[in-house]
């Protein structure tokens, strides 16, 4: 008993430690330093509610950027081409042309050229739009020279680099 009571006391006995919670006495092994099987399952939930939260975010900010720079490369390009074809009057003929105008596409994105089959026949009909195809999303931005590259939403079809009606296939250029 004279033992119990010096351990009370002093908060040591052999290896065992006395723990005050609200009042409670409890004991726990000093020598048993690690966590419990409790602990660690519940830092693991958190971490993979955490992880369940970040992933999509940023799968979606992936995503987001593989778009910006198609539309970046789609608005470069038209300011090239036209600036090839009020100096020339007419638009790049193949991929070489571009390149040589000094067209650049990003890795990741196809840019293809859609010219109008006679520009200056009909006021109303922009000379050429330019696709731009995203390869990570799919989707493929227009930039319409008419409009002044207004960007339209995406095609409903993903890969859909068909030139629009009116528009013959011009030069095809994959980054």
């Amino acid at each position: 008993m004279h033992h119990l009571v010096k351990c009370l006391v002093t908060g040591r006995h052999q290896g065992l430690r006395t723990v005050t919670m609200a009042g409670i006495g409890m004991t726990r092994r000093t020598a048993d330093q690690g966590f419990t099987l409790i602990e660690l399952l519940v830092v693991t939930i958190i971490i993979g509610i955490l992880a369940g939260i970040a992933v999509p975010s940023f799968l979606n900010q992936r995503q987001r950027a593989a778009d910006a720079v198609a539309k970046s490369d789609l608005g470069n390009a038209a300011s090239l081409v036209s600036t090839y074809y009020f100096a020339n009057r007419s638009l790049p003929p193949t991929a070489a042309a571009m390149l040589a105008e000094g067209v650049r596409v990003s890795r990741g994105v196809i840019l293809k050229g859609c010219w109008a089959e006679n520009p200056t026949a009909n006021s109303t009909t922009p000379p050429y739009v330019l696709l731009g195809e995203a390869t990570v999303t799919g989707r493929v931005w227009s930039y319409d020279a008419y409009t002044a590259g207004a960007f339209t939403t995406p095609r409903p079809t993903l890969r859909d680099l068909e030139c629009p009606d009116g528009f013959q296939d011009g030069p095809t250029i994959v980054g």
